[in-house]
């Protein structure tokens, strides 16, 4: 019950700010009893400028890929 989602082009940080132009994120979403709980916010370190960090993601068991260009 673990969902993996990739934002390529997400520009902030963990906290919002820090903008790096299309350095990406990846986001972890856990299902709760009648929804989904984003419980992570994944960021290559460190943060580059077109690095598209979760442009492909995956999970395989309790491990959690994610691509970059």
């Amino acid at each position: 019950n673990v969902l993996v989602t990739g934002a390529r082009a997400n520009e902030m940080n963990e906290n919002g700010v820090n903008r790096v132009q299309a350095a990406g994120a990846a986001y972890v979403f856990e299902r709760g009893t009648s929804s989904w709980y984003q419980t992570q916010k994944l960021l290559a370190s460190p943060r580059v400028v077109f690095d598209l960090f979760g442009i492909s993601v995956a999970i395989q068991g309790a491990q959690v890929f994610v691509g970059a260009y």
